[in-house]
């Protein structure tokens, strides 16, 4: 059995695909992995390519026999729940993993076992390189740093998608409906005592941000959209975890700033919960979210 499964999601990308798996194939890991693909039954020929991969290294690879379009959502449980390592990497079928990506974030699973997700650093590109930009480091400084339940919710998101390595164990959701943000998952995998996570201040993936491409990063539509799908995550999050209301409080007040100021307009709803809920509002929280927001985004703004 694969110590590490490596899941690739992806739908029309034959353009990036081969790319995406070349960066995988030809990193240096020293435990058992297997490669498993979920084409979203791409009307371009992505699947071709898949399979072609699939033919040349039939030892590594797992092509999932998909036959429908499901959207998004649901090829990526479909995937992730068809993994069978103890170990679960992510990457989008259009980005890049750096030399050297997985074996680090092996290394800190192995030798950290309160650890059960390993992220890190991205480098953000377009197809033309034109626009070519990193996202920042922790303002801890230091190269690994360990981070809990009550800062993620805190904190959000800190990485993106592409850079997630984590515990199959910790994931105990199999199915969602609706759309939903990785801060979710980050949630549940630290909900067990004495869990943690880690983030690792280096550069390991490339993260591709075309306007036309899915990624809700990839412009100002979609990150409207990530915010009202986060935004309704924290609301969930803050009424069923009381213990951690200052924390979400804080994180919320700052995305519904962000959110009100992507869309210029006003969300009476989303204001009404700060206002109800103004008890939770706690001001050095606050400011740990705004240092450590504009700490990790990308150093030159996204079109």
């Amino acid at each position: 059995m694969p110590k590490l499964s490596i899941v690739v999601s992806c739908y029309n990308q034959k353009n990036y695909i081969g790319d995406c798996l070349e960066s995988i194939l030809t990193q240096k890991i020293d435990v058992p992995y297997e490669i498993v693909i979920s084409d979203d039954f791409s009307p371009d020929g992505t699947r071709t390519i898949v399979d072609e991969y699939a033919l040349l290294y039939p030892e590594l690879i797992r092509v999932l026999p998909n036959t429908e379009n499901v959207g998004p959502a649901r090829n990526y449980f479909r995937v992730h729940n068809a993994a069978r390592g103890e170990y679960i990497a992510h990457i989008d079928g259009d980005d890049l993993m750096l030399p050297g990506k997985l074996q680090a974030q092996v290394d800190i699973l192995n030798s950290h076992p309160e650890c059960v997700l390993v992220n890190h650093r991205a480098r953000y590109f377009s197809d033309d390189r034109s626009y070519v930009t990193k996202t920042g480091a922790l303002p801890d400084g230091r190269d690994l740093i360990f981070y809990t339940q009550d800062q993620n919710a805190r904190w959000g998101t800190i990485a993106v998608h592409s850079s997630y390595m984590y515990r199959a164990n910790a994931r105990t959701t199999r199915e969602y409906q609706g759309d939903f943000m990785e801060w979710f998952f980050t949630m549940e995998y630290l909900s067990q005592p004495g869990t943690r996570a880690c983030f690792i201040n280096r550069v390991l993936v490339e993260y591709r941000c075309n306007e036309s491409n899915a990624a809700y990063l990839a412009s100002r539509k979609g990150r409207q959209r990530s915010y009202q799908i986060l935004i309704g995550h924290l609301i969930e999050h803050f009424n069923t975890l009381s213990g951690l209301n200052k924390d979400i409080y804080a994180h919320a007040l700052l995305s519904i700033f962000n959110y009100h100021r992507a869309i210029r307009t006003v969300s009476p709803s989303m204001l009404w919960f700060l206002f109800r809920n103004i008890r939770a509002f706690d001001l050095a929280r606050v400011r740990e979210v705004i240092r450590v927001r504009r700490a990790v985004g990308p150093q030159k703004r996204i079109r």
